[in-house]
């Protein structure tokens, strides 16, 4: 009957979105859950079948552990460029810089974006190790320049594969027995990681989340996330404080820590 065809199921499935009765996608993940997270991709990377297998969760757990810190979307966690992070390889102000080269929305060229994270957060999450980690990796396969979150060819990863490297750690977090109640409550079963769960905004989200606890301040917030309120501007001034708009953000250290 036609309540039981596809087009129906989608039909119910979106109404119910916009009624306000479905989860959103790309949920956000508690800090203990990242943190899980993180231990799994080191976990395999001990334990890889071989380089390239290592490599990739080396790779991955950066990605994941700086998309969160830093409250990036997925896409931007794919500008690290290699020789730029070795040009700052050195702690600066004691903070690791992690700079970021591409072309957002509305720029003309590539731009670099100077980001900087504390090098050990109180939850134990170490950007500085990671950091050293995927150089290390890099210098071990040759590559010293070129896109630092790639696959075994040195080509940029796909967002796809970026995606399956987290839902294979989440779901063995997820039937670890006690690990499960880690997830919100959104998240009932294995299978619905992979709809609500993605790298397209759920680091970002998680990050923003955790500054909101902590009650980090709105123009530190905005001051660390300012590259992203340029691509929304699409090229023209962002709306921002006019003493935000006129500050140098190289300046900035202390809103980063």
């Amino acid at each position: 009957g036609g309540t039981s065809s596809l087009w129906y199921d989608r039909f119910t499935q979106g109404v119910k979105a916009r009624m306000g009765q479905d989860v959103r996608k790309d949920l956000a993940l508690s800090t203990r859950l990242w943190i899980e997270v993180l231990k799994f991709c080191d976990d395999r990377a001990r334990h890889g079948r071989g380089f390239d297998d290592s490599a990739n969760w080396i790779i991955a757990g950066f990605y994941f552990a700086v998309t969160y810190v830093v409250a990036l979307r997925g896409p931007e966690g794919f500008m690290f460029e290699i020789s730029l992070m070795r040009q700052h390889k050195e702690l600066r102000n004691e903070l690791v810089w992690l700079p970021i080269m591409g072309k957002l929305k509305g720029d003309d060229n590539l731009g670099v974006y100077h980001l900087r994270s504390v090098p050990i957060f109180s939850s134990g999450v170490n950007i500085l190790a990671r950091r050293n980690w995927l150089l290390t990796v890099h210098e071990r396969a040759g590559r010293n320049v070129g896109p630092a979150i790639c696959d075994s060819r040195g080509v940029l990863m796909k967002s796809q594969k970026m995606n399956e490297n987290l839902w294979i750690a989440l779901k063995h977090i997820f039937e670890s027995g006690n690990a499960r109640k880690l997830f919100l409550a959104a998240v009932k079963e294995k299978d619905s990681i992979r709809k609500m769960i993605q790298i397209s905004r759920s680091p970002r989200r998680s990050g923003e989340s955790r500054a909101l606890a902590e009650g980090v301040p709105v123009d530190d917030r905005e001051t660390v996330c300012r590259w992203s309120k340029k691509e929304r501007a699409k090229g023209k001034s962002p709306n921002e404080p006019l003493q935000l708009g006129y500050a140098q953000q190289s300046l900035l250290d202390n809103c980063f820590r």
